[in-house]
C-alpha cells in the first residue's frame, strides 16, 4: 500500500499553498532553485507545477552516478524528442543536489547557465540565482489529510490522530493505523467465537492502536551516512 503515490495531488488546488513565483520564474527561461526541508514536498510540489504547465523535463535525480554519465545527458538541455513532437516547454531538473559530490554540482552549475535548469535543494543557496522557499504543510492541513484518507481506506471516522512533523512521517503512520483498523475489522466476526489466544491478541492491538506513538529523530541524514553505517538495521531506518 502505498498512499503517498495514490493520494498524490493532481491540481493546484489540492496544494496547502499555492507558488506563483513559479509561473515567473519558468517565464525567464533562467534557472532557479527551490529550496525547502527535507520531507516538505519539494520534488512533487515541483512536478506537479512542471506537468500543468506543459513541461517536459530531465531528470537528474541519483547522485551515485558517474559525471560521464551527467556529461552525456546534459548534451539534451534544449529539447527532448517529447517536448518537440508534443509542443511541449523543457526544462534540466536537479533533485538531491544536496547529495551530488563537489565536482559534479560545479558542473551542473556551469551548464545552467547555459539553459534553464531546477535545483531542489535541501541546503543549497547561490543569491545569485533566484530561489523559492518552500516550507512544511501546517499541522492543521495533515491532520485534515490525515482524516479525509482514514476515512477512505477504511470507511470509518479517525478518533485518534498521533503525533507527525511532516507529510512523510504521516504518510508512515498512516499506513500503520490504517493496516491495523484493517486487522481489528476482519478479526471482529459477530457469530463466530474466536479462540482465546484470537482474543487476546485482538486486545492487544486495539489497546496499541488508541495510544501507539512512532517516534523520528530531528537528524538529517546524508548520503555519506548510509554508506558508513554498519548496522543493516540503521540502514534501513535512515
Amino acid at each position: 500500500m502505498n498512499l503517498n503515490t495514490k493520494y498524490s495531488p493532481i491540481c493546484l488546488s489540492e496544494l496547502e499553498i499555492e507558488y506563483p513565483l513559479f509561473k515567473e520564474y519558468l517565464n525567464t527561461n533562467k534557472t532557479f532553485i527551490v529550496n525547502g526541508p527535507r520531507n516538505c514536498g519539494k520534488s512533487t510540489i515541483v512536478k506537479l507545477y512542471l506537468k500543468l504547465l506543459n513541461y517536459d523535463y530531465l531528470l537528474l535525480d541519483e547522485p551515485s552516478t558517474s559525471k560521464d554519465y551527467v556529461i552525456d545527458k546534459l548534451q539534451f538541455t534544449t529539447k527532448s524528442v517529447f517536448s518537440y513532437f508534443f509542443d511541449k516547454n523543457y526544462v534540466v531538473l536537479i533533485d538531491n543536489f544536496d547529495l551530488f559530490d563537489t565536482s559534479t554540482k560545479e558542473l551542473l552549475l556551469k551548464y545552467s547557465t547555459k539553459s534553464q535548469f531546477i535545483i531542489i535543494t535541501n541546503k543549497f543557496l547561490n543569491f545569485n540565482i533566484n530561489y523559492i522557499r518552500i516550507n512544511h504543510y501546517s499541522h492543521d492541513y495533515l491532520i485534515n489529510l490525515y482524516q479525509i484518507i482514514y476515512f477512505l481506506e477504511t470507511n470509518c471516522n479517525c478518533y485518534e490522530i498521533p503525533e507527525f512533523e511532516n507529510i512523510s512521517q504521516m504518510f508512515t503512520i498512516l499506513e500503520f493505523s490504517i493496516s491495523t483498523s484493517k486487522k481489528i475489522k476482519n478479526k471482529e466476526l459477530p457469530n463466530k467465537e474466536l479462540p482465546n489466544k484470537e482474543v487476546n491478541e485482538l486486545n492487544e492491538i486495539k489497546e496499541n492502536s488508541q495510544d501507539y506513538k512512532i517516534l523520528f529523530d530531528k537528524f538529517h541524514y546524508e548520503y555519506n551516512d548510509i554508506v558508513s553505517e554498519k548496522n543493516f538495521k540503521n540502514k534501513l531506518y535512515i
